[in-house]
């Protein structure tokens, strides 16, 4: 019986050939790099373990402590991706309930699209403004000294929080004069200086030495919204 020899690719007889362990593949003896005590070793196969491996072979088995490393470092990579994954859906899982949650509180806006376009216009022009309310309100008959009372009165809020006055726009009284101090509309120069104000407002109102409150200036549509879950 005879093959190919897996070095020369030339006839090689069975008998005398060199077999690679582990491809099967036959060699001529002096292709196989088997010396003569060797060779009579492996002619005593029963009564000694001894294997061949071809070139290839042995190249291929030198490889296999790096490829079972790099098999270990893959699987502690797959587990550390699974855990990241896990903990990426307890996180989702918990952000779309707070978007649940937080879309129960959204006012619904019905009837013509233009009202939603309008409601959105109106609440952009009210971002650089903050509301004060109970603010001891002049009785003086001078339209001007009033003016001058009320931004006095802001200027010792603002300064609290170290913020100077020149961000100061206009500041308006709401609605029309009784007895009690009407609600004041602070405009600042820019809605970054009024979110500062509105995050300070705890600060205002324990400062200030009297009881007023702080807030943003609202539509009607918020404030609407806002009595309904504060009542319900």
């Amino acid at each position: 019986m005879s093959s190919v020899c897996g070095r020369c690719r030339g006839v090689c007889d069975m008998d005398r050939a060199i077999v690679c362990d582990s491809s099967s593949s036959a060699f001529h003896e002096k292709f196989s790099g088997v010396g003569g005590s060797k060779k009579r070793l492996m002619d005593l196969k029963k009564e000694c373990t001894l294997f061949f491996f071809c070139s290839e072979c042995r190249i291929a088995i030198k490889r296999v402590p790096l490829i079972l490393r790099r098999f270990d470092d893959l699987e502690r990579e797959v587990r550390k991706l699974k855990k990241e994954l896990l903990m990426l859906k307890g996180s989702n899982e918990s952000e779309i309930e707070t978007l649940k949650n937080s879309m129960k509180n959204v006012p619904e806006i019905n009837g013509d699209p233009e009202e939603l376009i309008a409601e959105i216009n109106e609440r952009n022009s009210k971002v650089n403004n903050v509301m004060v309310y109970k603010l001891n309100e002049s009785n003086s008959q001078s339209l001007n000294e009033r003016i001058l009372h009320d931004k006095a009165e802001v200027v010792k809020i603002l300064d609290m929080i170290d913020i100077k006055e020149d961000v100061i726009e206009k500041v308006i009284r709401v609605g029309k004069k009784g007895t009690k101090p009407r609600p004041m509309k602070i405009v600042l120069s820019n809605s970054g200086i009024a979110r500062t104000v509105l995050r300070n407002k705890s600060r205002i109102m324990e400062n200030y030495g009297r009881d007023i409150s702080v807030g943003p200036d609202q539509t009607n549509m918020q404030r609407t919204h806002l009595k309904r879950v504060l009542g319900s």
